[in-house]
């Protein structure tokens, strides 16, 4: 695996997408505070047949965690956690010092 630093999605890129795929961007909310700052973007698609609200949290910049949720979901499905892509870019990177060092 690379070692090429993975910053995430902006999001206007999700806003971009969205108004590709025939959705209409009913809101967008920032929110900050010290380390995080969050958007929520609501999306309608099919005059209101779905509505998805996209949640995407970054800190310093660097997107922590995307999460989407539809119509009355209350809950957010998760798309990308940090945390997550970093436990298993550490499971390859051992399994390939391990398999490395078997060959030698």
């Amino acid at each position: 695996m690379s070692d090429i630093f993975y910053k995430g999605v902006r999001y206007q890129s999700v806003v971009d997408r969205n108004v590709s795929n025939g959705g209409k961007i009913v809101n967008i909310v920032f929110k900050s505070s010290r380390e995080k700052k969050t958007v929520e973007i609501t999306t309608d698609y099919a005059n209101g047949m779905t509505i998805s609200t996209e949640r995407l949290t970054y800190g310093q910049d660097v997107l922590l965690s995307w999460g989407i949720r539809y119509n009355d979901e209350k809950d957010f499905t998760l798309i990308f956690s940090r945390n997550q892509y970093e436990t298993i870019k550490k499971k390859i990177a051992a399994k390939n010092k391990k398999q490395a060092n078997a060959i030698a």
